[in-house]
This record gives C-alpha cells, structure tokens and sequence, in this order.
C-alpha cells in the first residue's frame, strides 16, 4: 500500500470495497458518551472483530477496513513525521486514531466488553486482543489523549483546589483564567441541552458533579443559607454539627467558617456576619476541633 498522504484516507476508504478477508467481519459500534450528543456520529468508537462464518451470520455483513490496515497506515505515518499525532483532518486515518482513543478510554472506565455482543465473543480472547492492540500502540509512541483533553483536566485540578479553599465552585470573574474555564463549562451546558454542538461532555459533567459544581451561579448569601441547610439535616441525622472532611463540599464549608471564624477573632476582615455566627452556633456548632479527633458517626 502506499505510503500516507493527505491522499491517505482516500485510498483507505476505497479499499473498502476492494478488498475481502478469508473472514468474515463486522464494525462495532458504541456511542461514547464522553464525545457527546449521537449527532457527532464521526466521534463514536469503531473497532473490528473477526469471527468465523458460522458465528457472523446472524449478525449480517459488512466491509471494513482491518485494524491491523490501519496500524499499518499509523506506523507508516510516525515513520514518515517521527511521531504518532495523526490530526483530525488527516481523513480516515485521523478518525481512526481518535476512535481508538475512545475505545481504550472506555475500557479504563471499566467496559470489558461491549454488552451488546452477547455471548458472539470470547471474553478472554477479546480481551487479549484488545491489550495485544494497545501494546503495540504504546510501542509506537501513542498519544493517548489530545492537548485539550490535558488542558481541561488541568483546569479541573485548579478548581478542586479552589474549592478546597473557598468551599464552593463558583470562581470570580476577575480570577481570570479559571473564572473564565468556569463560565465556559456553563455555557457549553446550556448548548448541549440545546443540541448545538458542545464540549461538555458526559464524563465532564460527571466530574464536575461529583466535586458539586455550581451549574447556576449563586450569590454568596443564596449559597451560604443553602450549605447551613445542609448543614442542618447533617446534625438532625448524626447528632452533632462536626462534618468530617470527607463529607465533600459541605465539609469543606464547615473548615470555612471555622476559618472565618479565626480571622474574626483575630480582628481580620471576614466573611461570617454576626447573624450567621449565632445561626451556627444555635444548632451547637463547634468553631474549634482538635487535631486527630474523630468525628462522632
């Protein structure tokens, strides 16, 4: 076959319908959430099996392109520019390239098998294939993930951290960068449940909830009165107001008003107002806990 090109992807899809395999074979096909909505079908994760014949008929025909074709055309590629990043506009190939990226993400996140092959396939020898597959792209130098993918979850981390101070999500505008990540995650939201094209995607938004992410901005007032709520149903159910670190970002609200506290005490600007200082403290609120103490449960 000819050496890749920006032709490349032409002959690829042409050898579609030249050539046939001594076995029978069939694309399958998932849905990656994590790309978003079905309509950006070029996204969706795309890998060959093959079967024999009597295991194949009842799930029809249909040509393609052998995986090892195109790990040829990949190897043929980083030989030619010295690296493995086939861009996306690199036609078939770079479509390619990114669906594998896809389908290992997915096994990452703990799919063995695509449920919908039933018993058509061996675990075992479907799972050794696949890891067969995935050492010989790290042997090329893969990139498994995009610079934006990189950046993203870069920025992630600057907001957990900034949760972890503040005990909250809503970053300020004027914190620049991350203020302005923030918004954007908002706004790529609203597009998605629009059906406009988005880059929030399903395993963003899961993370995002998981650290309770404010998809609403709230104003400071309208948020505290929601934490001292749960606050509340916190001490109705365990006796005390003593939330444990791991309690997420409620626990997380409870060290920051004991910090508050601390710079009121100390003459220092603070957040926490006379009227929420005695809302705290009438539910039996503890403004001091000592190191290493364990939290009643």
């Amino acid at each position: 076959y000819p050496k890749p090109d920006e032709s490349a992807h032409v002959w690829v899809e042409d050898s579609v319908k030249k050539k046939a395999s001594d076995k029978e074979s069939i694309v399958l096909e998932e849905h990656n959430p994590s790309f978003g909505d079905t309509a950006m079908n070029e996204n969706s994760i795309q890998d060959e099996v093959e079967f024999d014949s009597k295991d194949n008929q009842c799930l029809g025909k249909m040509p393609h392109v052998p995986w090892d074709t195109m790990f040829a055309l990949l190897k043929d590629y980083a030989e030619a520019h010295g690296h493995a990043k086939v861009p996306q506009r690199q036609g078939s190939l770079g479509r390619w390239v990114n669906n594998q990226r896809a389908f290992f993400r997915n096994l990452e996140n703990g799919l063995e098998k695509p449920p919908w092959l039933g018993d058509v396939v061996n675990v075992d020898e479907w799972t050794e294939k696949t890891q067969t597959r995935k050492d010989a792209l790290d042997k090329l130098g893969f990139v498994w993930h995009h610079l934006p993918e990189i950046r993203w979850n870069n920025m992630f981390q600057e907001l957990v951290e900034f949760q972890e101070e503040h005990g909250h999500t809503n970053v300020p505008q004027r914190n620049n960068a991350l203020g302005q990540w923030v918004n954007t995650q908002r706004k790529n939201l609203v597009y998605r449940e629009k059906g406009k094209r988005s880059h929030i995607t399903r395993q963003r938004m899961d993370m995002l909830n998981e650290i309770e992410f404010d998809w609403v901005v709230q104003d400071n007032e309208t948020r505290w009165n929601q934490k001292f709520g749960e606050l509340r149903v916190f001490q109705k159910m365990n006796g005390h107001a003593n939330v444990p670190r791991s309690q997420g970002s409620l626990g997380m609200w409870v060290r920051k008003q004991r910090r508050s506290y601390k710079l009121l005490s100390n003459g220092e600007s603070s957040p926490l107002t006379e009227e929420r200082f005695h809302a705290l403290n009438n539910i039996g609120f503890q403004w001091s806990v000592a190191r290493g103490r364990r939290t009643k449960h």
